[in-house]
């Protein structure tokens, strides 16, 4: 795996964290 498709998926990773932080936020 490039170094660039490496940094765009732990990117992807901290994106799909930060919406399922923000969703269980809203819940609560």
């Amino acid at each position: 795996m490039t170094e660039q498709a490496h940094t765009g998926f732990v990117g992807h990773l901290i994106e799909l964290r930060n919406r399922l932080m923000k969703a269980l936020l809203s819940i609560l």
